[in-house]
C-alpha cells in the first residue's frame, strides 16, 4: 500500500503540473481552463465507473486479481500520458480531441487507482481474523499515509528536475514511467 499511495498521490500533482508545462519542457502546454476541463471530465468518468462498474469488475475478477489488474492498468495509463503529445500532430489546431486524448488515460488512471485502493483494503481485511481487522487496517493505513505524504513532494520535485535536466518527453516521461514502475512493484509485493 506504500507504493500505491506514493504513485497515486504523486500523480495527482505531477499530471496537472506536466499538463500546464510548456511543450519545450516536455509538457502538454494546456491553459488552466483547459486543464480544468480535462481533470473534471476524468473525475466525472471515474465517478461513473466507481458507482456503476467497480463493484461488478471486482465481483467478476475477485479482490486480489482486481488489485493486480487495477495497478497494471494504472501503470499503463501513467506510462502513456507523457507520450500523448507526440501522438498528436503539432500543426493541428487546438481541438477538443487534444483534451480528450489526455482525459482518457487520466480517467482510466483515476478509475484504476480507486479500484486498487479498494482492492488493497479488501486484501488486508481478508488476510486477518475479524477481531484483528482494526489493527491491521490501522497499520496498513499508516504505511499508505507515508506513501501519500511523500508522493506529492517527491513527484513534483522529480518532474521539475527531469524537465530541467532533459527537456522533452524523456525528461517529463521519466517521472511517469518511474511511478508506473512503483505500481508494478505494488502488484509484485
Amino acid at each position: 500500500r506504500l507504493a500505491l499511495g506514493f504513485a497515486a498521490f504523486a500523480s495527482f500533482d505531477t499530471i496537472p503540473l506536466w499538463a500546464i508545462a510548456t511543450s519545450n519542457a516536455g509538457g502538454f502546454e494546456l491553459t488552466r481552463p483547459k486543464l480544468a476541463i480535462v481533470l473534471t471530465t476524468a473525475a466525472a468518468a471515474q465517478m461513473v465507473f466507481s458507482v456503476f462498474g467497480m463493484a461488478r469488475c471486482m465481483d467478476c475478477t475477485g479482490v486480489r486479481r482486481s488489485l493486480i489488474i487495477a495497478c497494471s492498468v494504472a501503470a499503463a495509463c501513467l506510462a502513456a500520458i507523457p507520450v500523448v503529445p507526440t501522438l498528436l500532430r503539432d500543426d493541428a489546431p487546438f481541438a477538443p480531441t487534444r483534451l480528450l486524448a489526455l482525459a482518457i488515460p487520466v480517467a482510466c488512471f483515476y478509475s484504476a487507482t480507486t479500484t486498487a485502493f479498494s482492492g488493497a483494503q479488501a486484501c488486508v481485511n481478508n488476510s486477518v481474523r475479524r477481531r484483528e481487522r482494526g489493527l491491521a487496517n490501522g497499520v496498513a493505513a499508516m504505511v499508505e499515509a507515508v506513501g501519500k505524504a511523500s508522493g506529492p513532494a517527491l513527484g513534483a520535485y522529480s518532474l521539475a528536475f527531469g524537465m530541467e535536466r532533459r527537456p522533452g518527453v524523456f525528461g517529463a516521461g521519466a517521472i511517469f514511467w518511474g511511478l508506473a514502475v512503483s505500481l508494478v512493484v505494488c502488484v509484485c509485493l
